[in-house]
């Protein structure tokens, strides 16, 4: 078993999940060691390498959103092997997201239930951030792509307009299943005008995160949304495997289920979204990988970029370079001589989508006559709206989470985690220098291939 997983995830799963979180970004924060140890965790194989988008990945193993929520680790995460690296979601101003207790560990099916709510301190950090990163962007580092997030169509337009520059591509996130600020933007309509109006002004790569699949409404929309980004021309589409998971410890009562469990809800998703949709799009998915099996199924299922994050966070800085090299030595079995070789995705023009409600939106987003795009998006707005409530009615619910003080509970994390940082820091940057020295390899999964005890059967996705 590699050096973090038997010493310094034990010690970090001794503090709270949130302040062990804020403790892994510190380390990663700076460019050492990773700098001098960056050549230990790259995976240069040739059968890896792709280009998803115009991005030439060196590995189709990249680093989920979520992580990284406000732009601070590129000086360390770029160098752990990861083929591109998803940063936010960066809101547009400071909020202090959901009260805690808001993220759990489920260790024994390596898992964690996240119920943040979008805590950013904004777009202004985020540019900061970017634009010092820019000025210092080692050559050949993985490409980066900046998580957009916002409660109005203007708002993720402002956001887009001032990040778009400092970094390789963008993916626009408003729908988060932990926040409930917005439901209006649930609508085709909107989407709609927000990816006309993004379309008109991108220069680089744009990806569209589509909803959990919590219900067969939610997957409808999603459908209707990704032949939305087809038709105006984006590049891919971002959805994850997810499920939302009701826990009484969370202080809002339910949170986003992600780990070795929701693996089988992932494939499901890659494989009915890469069947309905535009072949033109590409797939950006997450959920459940922590070994060369799951990304390589992903892969074979259509995925064009396969995101980890809660694998990361249980078996540290090599969990990339390990299925990385995993994925090299699983091609080789099949007989496959590049991740490129299993692409079921084609630059040719597609057929239209089947699907109902994404004829509603193709016939919109056509137009009637000579009219403007707005008097089109009006147009589409009717016709998509009228088709979702149709089918079924959709609550309404907006809270006011803005405002939300830090809970006493976890002031008292905060304390606990100033008192300790530093003796746990000095045993982690070690443990670190250890593992790099004595294991090269950076291999090790465990040799059961995962938890010895498992529960997956009570998070089951609606079918």
């Amino acid at each position: 078993m590699a050096v973090y997983e038997s010493c310094i995830r034990p010690l970090l799963f001794l503090l709270p999940p949130e302040p062990a979180h804020k403790l892994g970004r510190w380390v990663l924060a700076g460019k050492q060691p990773w700098q001098a140890l960056s050549e230990r965790f790259q995976v240069r194989d040739a059968r890896l390498e792709t280009e998803v988008a115009g991005l030439r990945l060196q590995t189709p193993i990249g680093l989920s959103a979520g992580f990284d929520k406000d732009v601070e680790t590129l000086p360390g995460v770029p160098r752990l092997g990861f083929g591109v690296v998803t940063v936010g979601t960066i809101m547009p101003k400071p909020r202090a997201g959901n009260p805690g207790p808001r993220l759990l560990r489920r260790p024994r099916e390596m898992g964690l239930v996240n119920s943040l709510g979008l805590p950013s301190k904004g777009l202004e950090h985020a540019v900061r951030s970017l634009s010092r990163r820019r000025e210092s962007h080692r050559a050949g580092g993985p490409p980066v792509i900046a998580n957009i997030g916002g409660f109005s169509v203007e708002e993720i337009l402002t956001s887009h307009r001032a990040v778009e520059p400092l970094v390789d591509a963008a993916e626009i996130d408003w729908i988060c299943p932990n926040q409930k600020e917005r439901p209006d933007l649930n609508e085709l309509d909107l989407t709609a005008r927000l990816m006309e109006e993004v379309s008109a002004e991108r220069r680089k790569p744009l990806f569209l995160k589509l909803p959990l699949r919590m219900s067969e409404e939610n997957w409808r929309r999603a459908l209707a949304m990704a032949d939305i980004a087809a038709r105006c021309g984006q590049d891919g589409v971002s959805m994850g495997g997810g499920m939302m998971h009701d826990n009484p410890r969370l202080a809002v009562g339910r949170g986003n289920l992600t780990g070795l469990s929701v693996f089988d809800n992932t494939l499901r998703i890659v494989r009915d979204l890469r069947s309905r949709i535009d072949e033109r799009l590409i797939i950006k998915t997450a959920g459940g990988v922590f070994d060369e099996e799951g990304a390589f199924r992903l892969l074979e299922a259509g995925a064009g970029i396969v995101d980890i994050l809660t694998s990361f966070v249980y078996l540290g800085p090599s969990a990339p370079a390990r299925i990385s090299r995993g994925l090299v030595r699983k091609m080789d079995e099949e007989g496959i001589g590049s991740v490129r070789d299993l692409r079921p995705w084609s630059s040719a023009p597609a057929a239209h989508s089947s699907e109902q409600g994404a004829n509603l939106v193709h016939d919109s987003l056509q137009g009637r006559g000579a009219g403007s795009r707005m008097d089109r998006g009006r147009q589409k707005a009717e016709q998509a709206t009228r088709f979702v409530r149709e089918e079924s009615a959709r609550p309404s619910i907006r809270k006011d989470l803005e405002n939300n003080a830090l809970s006493g509970f976890c002031q008292q994390i905060e304390l606990y985690f100033r008192r300790i940082v530093s003796g746990v820091l000095s045993i982690v940057l070690a443990a670190v220098f250890i593992e790099a020295l004595f294991h090269p390899n950076l291999s090790g999964f465990p040799a059961d291939g995962g938890p010895d005890d498992a529960h997956v059967g009570d998070f089951q996705p609606v079918r």
